[in-house]
């Protein structure tokens, strides 16, 4: 199934929804057209990479090559690979099959130049010498190896203990996605000992006595993309034998290529997971607003409530002119409430002497809620309870002791002004 990348990518939910997606519910996604459908499909990072590597979808346009290899051996000191592997999960395979699978991946003009080729199934590896002889499709033969030949000490490590390496498409006890996974990463190990020089071999044929020299002191990686070569491909064939630079040809794979590379390599910035986790965050807080807005309202009014209490009680004394009762608006940020606006009640004396009431939010650990009540030096707290009184008195008489509390009523709260009275 050939897919259009579009390069625009955005927060979204994934349509595919492969065991590796990240974006089930929201995420970080982008839109591709699926050219035979003509349908435009989201799709997250993870699904993508798992759909093109397990080859459900190419890439619109046959001549732009993928590059695409499970796993790539190189060489010390060289950006080429000497060696690219594809890894497949079929048993008993069939000679036509096998050269299909071949002849369809030197299509690519990365992988046709790459000295070896591994096709490597369950129970047979196929190991191909490339020597450019393929373009009129006079494909080599491939070397065949019994697979247990080479990894029988790796799938014992594994638990892996058949008749072959009992990995197929048949397999009833793991999930088909983990246990071609888990070859691959078997073929991964033993060509990392092969390049290390940790696995050696006496008595080889002269064929694979010239691949593990080929590939001693190289490197392994999997689930590698490949550069195009900076030249044409015109009717799958490399311009680069005509002499044919980019410019004398309009169309222009590698730019396009490294287009969708470099897109898919900014998924993998910080940029975009700064922005897909802000994104998600925003989505989030916007879907509980109607929730926050009913909480951070209660939240207001029981203030408001707890002031029109306390202004009761000091309402005689005001009118006596031995105190005044004022208010402020001030603002308070809280993660599940956002920024909003409350009221801050001050009572100043006859002298201007002042005890402040103000609100520090809701979102209090052990309690409804806090008001402190600020005099001078010392701050009490008036947090909110579940009980019907609604309030209670707390203070820390030390930095590090366990709070006092007691019981939220005018006769305590006007003890509480007594005390700062006799400093008046």
């Amino acid at each position: 199934m050939q897919v259009m990348p579009t390069y625009i990518d955005f927060y979204g939910i994934c349509e595919i929804k492969t065991p590796k997606c990240v974006a089930m519910t929201g995420g970080h996604v982008t839109a591709v057209w699926i050219t035979q459908d003509c349908v435009l499909v989201n799709v997250c990072k993870p699904c993508l990479d798992e759909n093109i590597h397990q080859e459900g979808w190419r890439l619109e346009h046959e001549k732009v090559k993928q590059g695409f290899a499970d796993i790539a051996v190189y060489s010390e000191d060289d950006d080429a690979p000497q060696i690219i592997v594809k890894i497949r999960n079929t048993e008993d395979a069939s000679p036509e099959w096998v050269k299909k699978i071949y002849s369809e991946a030197v299509k690519d003009s990365v992988i046709s130049k790459v000295p070896y080729f591994l096709l490597a199934t369950p129970d047979i590896f196929y190991l191909w010498r490339q020597e450019n002889t393929h373009r009129d499709q006079n494909f080599p033969e491939a070397f065949p190896i019994k697979t247990k030949q080479f990894l029988e000490p790796y799938l014992k490590a594994h638990s892996i203990n058949r008749e072959n390496t009992g990995i197929s498409e048949n397999s009833e006890s793991q999930d088909p996605d983990s246990v071609i996974e888990n070859f691959k990463n078997i073929v991964r190990k033993w060509l990392t000992d092969i390049a290390t020089r940790q696995s050696v071999q006496k008595d080889l044929p002269e064929f694979l006595n010239k691949f593990y020299k080929t590939i001693a002191d190289g490197f392994v990686r999997t689930d590698v993309f490949m550069h195009l070569e900076p030249y044409a491909v015109v009717e799958g064939e490399d311009a680069s034998n005509k002499g044919m630079p980019l410019s004398a040809n309009p169309y222009n794979p590698e730019t396009e290529w490294n287009l969708y590379q470099s897109w898919m390599e900014g998924w993998e910035t910080k940029n975009w997971i700064l922005e897909s986790l802000l994104a998600q965050k925003k989505q989030k807080m916007e879907a509980e607003y109607p929730q926050w807005n009913k909480k951070r309202d209660e939240w207001i009014g029981r203030v408001n409530n707890l002031f029109t209490l306390i202004y009761s009680w000091l309402k005689p004394l005001e009118d006596n002119d031995y105190l005044k009762i004022s208010y402020k608006d001030i603002s308070i940020s809280e993660q599940s409430l956002g920024r909003y606006s409350v009221r801050e009640m001050i009572i100043t004396f006859f002298n201007n002497d002042k005890i402040e009431l103000g609100p520090v939010g809701l979102n209090i650990i052990g309690a409804r809620g806090r008001v402190d009540m600020k005099m001078g030096m010392r701050t009490i707290g008036i947090i909110g309870t579940d009980d019907d009184s609604g309030w209670m008195f707390s203070e820390r008489e030390s930095r590090l002791g366990k709070p006092k509390t007691w019981s939220f009523d005018e006769y305590n709260f006007k003890a509480i002004l007594a005390e700062f009275a006799e400093e008046l």
